[in-house]
């Protein structure tokens, strides 16, 4: 089975308010097959959402990843733009980091950096009520 992620020795760098930097995801790897399901866990602080918005191509405010390689689809996401991380997003990759969430919130990132509106906008409530319900079901086999 081919992988659709490869994370090789991710290393995600913080800067601290004094204005040093600390290495606060440390050589991480792992492979996400195809038609895989994966959940990240662990204790508050431990990286998971640093880690998951790496998938898309993001760091948090006052981050940034300093080592290593995310491959999403065979694209490596760091060497990527954002205009060409943005077409990924949505289509190859998506993430939940809270799983609660509606669905039109979920995808509504996705969707405004397609160049449609913004689900929050006026112009962007068309379908809003409907494409928002909270959908539960099997997970796929």
């Amino acid at each position: 089975m081919e992988n659709l992620v490869e994370i090789r020795d991710l290393k995600v760098e913080a800067t601290t308010d004094s204005g040093r930097r600390v290495e606060i995801i440390k050589g991480v790897s792992l492979d996400i097959a195809q038609g895989e399901i994966v959940a990240l866990i662990g204790e508050s602080g431990s990286g998971k959402t640093t880690i998951a918005l790496t998938l898309m191509g993001y760091t948090r405010a006052g981050c940034r990843i300093s080592g290593g390689s995310v491959c999403i689809a065979g694209n490596e996401m760091v060497s990527l733009n954002e205009r060409e991380r943005a077409a990924i997003r949505g289509t190859e990759v998506a993430t939940s980091p809270d799983p609660p969430l509606r669905i039109a919130r979920q995808n509504a990132s996705s969707i405004s950096d397609r160049g449609h509106p913004h689900p929050s906008t006026d112009a962007g409530r068309g379908g809003e009520a409907e494409g928002g319900r909270t959908v539960s079901g099997p997970l796929p086999a």
